[in-house]
């Protein structure tokens, strides 16, 4: 058995691309909440012990308005990063969508198209077709890049002040304990 999308290498290198840089944002995501409470372990076991994307998100966006509140963060700090959250989100729809549905082809031919068929099993009505391509998949990883890498500067501003990392050196957070 074979997913028709396996028959596209570009497309299937780029899902492959997305999922990466996902887990890349998670560690990102993590690195924010330990700045929040001070500790990566505690953070870390918070972050994961939440399996809904979006219960996270609302409860780093709680964190923060807290850390307002306590003024450990400033309301300009919130105002910077949680539009940044909030996009996080969107593109979470996207990913679930591109990652978590199955695939399906044209007939052959020279122009075989790829989509990702999009089921939601409560509400038939919202059943979907996206279409996957190089270029569609090469934006949605672009825009995860550029998410993770706004709250990774956000995250890591005083250690990037403090050192010349040059672009490439600074994109991965140091790997935890």
């Amino acid at each position: 058995m074979k997913s028709p999308i396996e028959e596209s290498p570009e497309c299937l290198a780029l899902l492959g691309t997305i999922t990466a840089r996902w887990a890349t944002l998670d560690s990102i995501l993590v690195y924010l909440w330990a700045d929040l409470v001070g500790s990566l372990a505690v953070a870390e076991a918070l972050y994961f012990s939440i399996a809904s994307q979006k219960a996270r998100m609302d409860q780093l966006k709680s964190g923060i308005n807290a850390a307002v509140a306590s003024a450990e963060w400033t309301k300009a700090d919130r105002d910077a990063v949680v539009p940044i959250l909030d996009r996080i989100s969107d593109l979470w729809k996207t990913r679930n969508n591109l990652l978590h549905s199955y695939s399906v082809a044209t007939p052959d031919n020279p122009k075989r198209r790829y989509w990702a068929k999009v089921i939601r099993p409560a509400n038939k009505q919202k059943e979907r077709m996206v279409e996957l391509t190089p270029e569609s998949l090469s934006k949605h990883a672009e825009d995860v890049g550029k998410a993770g890498t706004l709250i990774f500067e956000y995250v890591w501003a005083d250690v990037l002040k403090e050192h010349s990392f040059s672009e490439r050196e600074h994109k991965t957070p140091p790997a935890s304990p």
